[in-house]
Formats: structure tokens, C-alpha cells, sequence
């Protein structure tokens, strides 16, 4: 079935519209994010509001999400819209009723601009990879900032241990998740807090349901 896709500029453009009536199935298609994934050959992997819906959903089991939403407030989003972990920092922090500050190209690329907005906005939980945190933790002026994070998920990249150490010398409370999981599988799949910079894992399943639809 040919689906339209939805532009942000006919969004912007429309006239405002209250509790507009939407019948969404969770079989119906959410997003197309492009990716190499676990096969190295580009492809398009649909997800479906179901599996969106089960990636948020605050289970017990599921421990990744809840590891941000049970702990932080104010989430620091700074993904491209392309990449399935914007996904992950949208929707995480709107259904679970956090701050979502959205970081622009000029904060990610200016230290000063991305500090003044973590500390303008309290930001507390923050979803990157290891090796884009290493590069912040170094700069001096970035450690009054990240000594506010109460929670962070790192993901893409293999975590080296000394990082945790960094982490733990700016906030000995940091709760730190090191988590694993290609597009196919709706951002994440297994999870492992990290206690110690030794024996770092990507830790066990969380509870999530799945379905796999590809566009090549």
C-alpha cells in the first residue's frame, strides 16, 4: 500500500488543528531510517508504531528506557534526524514526560554554545557514543556541565573503561548503561549498567517485541 510521507514544512504551513482524530494501527509504518545495519549493504528498515511503542513502553523489564526515564529529567537530544538514536531521544523523553532539548549544529560544534545550553536547560540525561563524550570530558570547560548527568546510554562503539572512571570522577552518582542494537531491532536490544572500568559488556536482552520489515 503507497504511504505519503509527512514534511515538517506542510506541517509548519497548515493551520493549527486541536486533538485532531488519528487511527494509527501498530502494524502501520512509523519511520524509514537507511542503514547498513548488521549486513554492511545499505538498506531501509521500516518501524512500525509497534515497535516504537514497545521500545517506551516503562515495563520493568525494559531496562534501557527506564534507565533514562526513572532517572533524568532533562534529556539532551543530539542525533541527526536520520539516525535511529534521534528516534530513541525524541520519543523516549515525550512519553515519559522529560525536557527534550534539542541541540543544534552550532551547539554540537561549539563546546561554549553546548554547555551553556546543558546548564541552561539542567540537562541530566544524555544518550551518545563513547568516543563523541571522551572528546567533551577532555575539554575543561565541558566538566561543570557533564558533572550535572545523572544518566547516560552510550551505544555504536565499544566502550573502553577508562571512561567510566572520567565519568564516575565528575559524578560518583552517575548511573552509566552501555547498550547494543542495529536499526533492525529498534535502536536497542541488550543492555549492561556499568559499575566498574573492568569487564564492560554489552550486557543482556532487554524485553522488547520486534518486527522486521526491510525496503532495499
Amino acid at each position: 500500500m503507497h504511504q505519503r510521507p509527512l514534511y515538517m514544512e506542510e506541517l509548519l504551513s497548515a493551520p493549527l488543528a486541536s486533538s485532531p482524530v488519528v487511527n494509527i494501527a501498530e502494524s502501520d509504518l512509523c519511520c524509514c531510517i537507511y542503514t547498513s545495519g548488521s549486513t554492511g549493504q545499505p538498506k531501509g528498515v521500516l518501524i512500525e508504531h509497534g515497535n516504537l511503542s514497545n521500545f517506551v513502553y516503562p515495563s520493568p523489564k525494559n531496562r534501557g528506557a527506564n534507565g533514562i526515564t526513572q532517572r533524568g529529567t532533562s534529556l539532551l537530544a543530539l542525533a541527526q534526524f536520520t539516525f535511529d538514536v534521534s528516534v530513541m531521544e525524541m520519543y523516549l523523553a515525550l512519553t515519559a514526560g522529560l525536557k527534550l532539548v534539542l541541540a543544534l549544529d552550532r551547539d554540537i560544534l561549539n563546546p561554549d554554545r553546548l554547555r551553556e545550553l546543558m546548564l541552561d536547560e539542567r540537562v541530566d540525561a544524555i544518550c551518545c557514543t563513547p568516543a563523541y563524550l571522551s572528546t567533551l570530558i577532555a575539554i575543561p570547560s565541558m566538566r561543570e556541565a557533564l558533572a550535572g548527568i545523572k544518566t547516560y546510554d552510550f551505544g555504536a562503539e565499544a566502550f573502553p573503561g577508562r571512561l567510566y572512571d572520567q565519568i564516575i570522577a565528575l559524578n560518583p552518582d552517575a548511573y552509566v548503561m552501555n547498550g547494543y542494537g542495529p536499526t533492525e531491532v529498534t535502536i536497542s536490544c541488550t543492555m549492561k549498567v556499568i559499575e566498574s572500568s573492568e569487564g564492560v559488556t554489552i550486557g543482556t536482552p532487554n524485553a522488547q517485541r520486534q518486527r522486521l520489515r526491510i525496503c532495499r
